[in-house]
């Protein structure tokens, strides 16, 4: 016996392909709509367009209504054949917010053709109820705009705390891993870790990742059958960190990405996308790897050298200090990518170890904040440095210095990989 589930998971495959004469409908649409495979596809397509329109509300009830929400979708979406965008575009929303609103109104059109089939014993519906044409449209996710400013605010107030923050990917996985067992229990089902490549560092804060994990594993958890298991595995291929999070025998379709998780990653760099394979619903998380940066820090106050390590705990950036008398030796070989100099060096005036480095060749790229209790900004500067800040710095000005150099490298790379143009 065919069940309104089965028949509401193939249905969106028959929508995509109202007008495609090669297309080739499962068994389970024919016995539905009470037709003859041999008539061919056109008797499908041609019962799911009159069905929809069907759903079209009579004039005297008012557009507003849920109603006409659902047959301007469907007819935008499926007999218009518009995109996403372009369907949200007409009708004033998100294309996120269309994204639930197409659910919806393709469930309104399976709940249809369903009682209006022979095949499961109920009887012909020729429009929606009273109730359901008067009903309002529900709101555009009321106080989106709001909300969004506020992700964005929540998120700019963790880089203002953590500016050049990286989440160690494996680390927080098993975390989040081991914070969700009790409620997976609850569920009857199970959390799991997967394979986890080591040493992945995410270009995104570590409260952000596990609250984004979170949210994909508490999703699922709606879906999974009692006694399945939600499992969780990472790589790295090509400069992006992939996340899966999957969940079998999982039920009710492709699962929807949270409306959070993909705004977050939007403006994270990243992105999050919901497939089914067989029974198993998953989501994929791309995020953007945090790089490593050397910092060779050429000062001789080991107090403070350990504030620097201190400071960029737990960042993408790497501390490590000049020792002996030759300094431009140390730098040429040590390859940093970012340069820390004091100017009160013993053996050695910082002021011209910076001109050396900028009139050499090896070193006339490097990036130079000078950080001393000198205060001379104008002359370091005249002098090459990229940056003065004066001593004592703060941890937050500190990373601040060296994430600005750090954004104006890769804006510089980006450019002239512009200006080069294709090869050839």
């Amino acid at each position: 016996m065919i069940t309104f589930e089965e028949f509401a998971a193939v249905l969106p495959d028959a929508l995509n392909h109202l007008f495609d004469p090669g297309y080739q409908p499962l068994p389970i649409m024919y016995t539905l709509v009470g037709k003859n495979p041999q008539q061919g596809v056109e008797v499908i397509q041609n019962v799911v367009l009159r069905a929809i329109e069907t759903l079209k509300p009579s004039p005297q009830v008012p557009t507003s209504t849920r109603g006409w929400r659902i047959y301007e979708v469907l007819s935008l979406r499926y007999v218009q054949n518009l995109t996403q965008e372009a369907t949200a575009e007409r009708l004033g929303i998100t294309p996120r917010h269309l994204r639930r609103e197409q659910q919806q109104a393709v469930n309104a059109l399976a709940l249809h053709l369903w009682r209006a089939s022979p095949a499961s014993g109920g009887s012909p519906v020729t429009a929606l109820t009273d109730d359901d044409q008067m009903a309002p449209a529900a709101p555009a996710v009321e106080g989106e705009d709001e909300w969004y400013a506020q992700v964005q605010q929540e998120i700019a107030a963790l880089r203002k705390s953590a500016p050049a923050s990286s989440a160690e990917v494996g680390e927080t996985m098993r975390a989040v891993t081991d914070l969700t067992q009790a409620l997976a229990a609850k569920h009857g089902v199970v959390t799991r870790l997967g394979s986890v490549e080591p040493d992945m560092h995410a270009a995104i804060h570590p409260s952000v990742l596990r609250q984004i994990l979170v949210v994909g594993i508490t999703g699922l958890m709606q879906q999974v059958t009692p006694g399945g298991e939600i499992g969780l595995s990472a790589s790295q291929v090509e400069g992006r960190i992939h996340v899966t999070i999957t969940g079998s025998p999982a039920s009710a379709g492709v699962p929807l990405p949270d409306y959070l998780t993909e705004q977050v990653l939007a403006v994270e760099g990243g992105s999050v996308r919901s497939y089914m394979e067989g029974d198993a619903a998953s989501f994929h998380l791309d995020l953007p790897v945090a790089s490593t940066v050397t910092v060779l820090v050429v000062d001789d106050n080991a107090d403070l050298v350990h504030f620097y390590r201190r400071y960029t705990q737990g960042t993408r950036y790497r501390i490590i200090t000049a020792e002996g008398e030759d300094l431009f030796e140390t730098v040429v070989r040590t390859k940093p990518d970012l340069v820390v100099l004091d100017v009160m060096l013993p053996g050695v005036d910082g002021w011209e170890l910076l001109v050396h480095l900028r009139e050499h060749p090896d070193t006339r790229s490097l990036p130079v904040i000078v950080c001393s209790v000198v205060r001379q900004p104008e002359l370091a500067l005249a002098l090459g440095a990229a940056l003065y800040i004066p001593k004592p710095v703060r941890r937050q000005e500190f990373l601040k210095a060296l994430d600005s150099l750090v954004s104006q490298a890769v804006g510089e790379a980006q450019k002239v990989g512009t200006n080069s143009g294709p090869p050839g």
